[in-house]
């Protein structure tokens, strides 16, 4: 593990055991677009490579800006690669310019049902999937394995061909300076750091190095290792398997009502509304109550660095327990509110009100 002494599946986790003026207390941090810029990539990467491999380059402006959309400024924003695509093609589909020329994007009806109930949106899940060769799982009355493989091999190699294009597009990338001097700052002082990520593991650890954070992290979790809720509910009670925080949920029977707290204060820290809802999740299995044990501190779209500060001026208050509900709520409505907005049909790269 270079940089870094971090596990990188759920069931190898433990605390440090360090304490913060005697309590423990603990992040699960998303790395793009959280601690860096890297939702950026998603122009370069993804947006060229989806427009490229379904062939909608007579209308790439608008193809790119839908990608964009969905995945950079709007409630779908951090969402997975493979359900960002679905939702992209959704869009582009609607569109003007690709009615008007008679193009489409695919509806990638397989792809869905396989994201349904996949528990890690990956490509090595798909892979395995496709690999199975078992597509009953995604298949309706009449419709054969041979599309739904088509489809998802397709699928496979455009994620491929996103993950070849990321290296060069991400080449210069730049964390937030304050959410590195907040990270190194807090892990001085006792706190346990974890990446929390939907991002490929490859690509976390090696930014997690060159920003000078990976030495700071007990663990380091992308989208091999699973869902962001069964991330936060292992640092909160240790490993358990997904159908566990599933069942806990689905059955009202909190986990920490059998389980200890590994930890008597953990936070996570995101950029998008899937990772307030994850924490949410995450939540209702431990406790039944979506708001605790595990707070959340939003970091907004083009406030990035800001908010990293003033997470910084407020860790005494979080590590105390004394940062207030209110003030969270606040922060996470002031966050969501920025991603809430409209799409429009155009080439321009522009999606909030003009002045």
């Amino acid at each position: 593990m270079a940089g870094g002494n971090y596990v990188t599946q759920f069931e190898d986790f433990k605390p440090s055991g360090r304490t913060v003026n005697g309590r423990r207390v603990g992040f699960g941090v998303d790395l793009d677009g959280c601690v860096d810029m890297g939702m950026e990539k998603h122009l370069l990467a993804f947006g060229a490579a989806s427009v490229c491999h379904f062939g909608l380059q007579p209308i790439q402006n608008v193809a790119m800006k839908a990608w964009m959309y969905v995945n950079f400024f709007s409630m779908d924003r951090g969402v997975s690669r493979f359900v960002t695509l679905y939702k992209w093609a959704d869009i582009v589909n609607s569109t003007r310019a690709a009615s008007s020329l008679g193009l489409s994007a695919p509806d990638f009806k397989y792809l869905r049902r396989w994201a349904s109930f996949t528990s890690a949106l990956s490509p090595e899940a798909l892979s395995a999937f496709i690999e199975s060769g078992n597509a009953a799982p995604i298949l309706s009355k009449g419709e054969s394995a041979e599309s739904a493989f088509e489809e998802l091999s397709s699928v496979l190699e455009w994620s491929g061909r996103v993950d070849a294009l990321v290296p060069e597009a991400t080449a210069h990338m730049r964390a937030f300076p304050n959410a590195v001097a907040a990270i190194q700052e807090g892990y001085s002082r006792g706190v346990d750091y974890a990446i929390v990520s939907g991002t490929p593991q490859s690509h976390i650890e090696t930014m997690a190095v060159k920003y000078g954070i990976a030495d700071c992290l007990e663990a380091l979790w992308g989208q091999q290792a699973g869902r962001k809720s069964h991330a936060l509910a292992t640092m909160m009670i240790g490993p358990l398997k997904r159908e566990e925080l599933e069942a806990a949920i689905e059955r009202k029977r909190p986990l920490l009502e059998t389980r200890p707290a590994q930890y008597d204060v953990l936070t996570m820290v995101g950029d998008s509304p899937k990772d307030n809802a994850e924490r949410e999740k995450a939540n209702l299995a431990l406790s039944g109550n979506k708001e605790a044990p595990i707070r959340m501190r939003f970091i907004p779209v083009e406030a990035e660095n800001d908010a990293w500060g003033l997470l910084r001026e407020d860790l005494d208050a979080v590590v105390s327990g004394e940062w207030s509900l209110e003030r969270e709520r606040q922060l996470i409505q002031e966050g969501l509110s920025k991603l809430d907005v409209a799409w429009q049909e155009s080439p321009v790269y522009a999606f909030g009100g003009n002045d």
